[in-house]
């Protein structure tokens, strides 16, 4: 029996994201993503509820500035004290791990990409 695109994307092989259910699940995140942006900060608080809910592990301290952008966020992990800077993408068709070893890190990349699943790479911040 064939793979779906999301089986094949999710097993790291190449796949097509030109894909109904991988369209529906970029659309959520979207929502999700929008919901974020325009609500006001004190409504929002650190990460809009959408967007908390869409991520794979997401820390209680967790806070994101908006101008966020994640291609499904079903794929994204973020530890505890970690802080996403203003105009951060993560493009997350494989797993994306952000923790910290240190308090309080600070992530301020303008892109992180994942579009093979080589080994799981986890990015550590040793910012205070």
């Amino acid at each position: 029996m064939p793979q779906s695109e999301l089986e094949k994307m999710k097993a790291g092989q190449w796949y097509s994201c030109l894909d109904p259910e991988l369209d529906a699940m970029r659309a959520r995140a979207h929502e999700a993503v929008h919901e974020h942006s325009i609500l006001p900060p004190a409504e929002r608080g650190n990460i809009a509820p959408k967007l908390r809910a869409l991520f794979a592990q997401c820390a209680e301290d967790v806070r994101i500035e908006t101008r966020f952008h994640c291609a499904y966020g079903v794929n994204i992990h973020l530890g505890r004290d970690v802080f996403i800077n203003v105009g951060c993408t993560i493009l997350d068709t494989a797993s994306v791990i952000i923790q910290c070893w240190a308090r309080m890190c600070r992530f301020t990349a303008r892109s992180i990409t994942r579009t093979r699943n080589f080994e799981s790479s986890i990015l550590k911040s040793p910012c205070r």
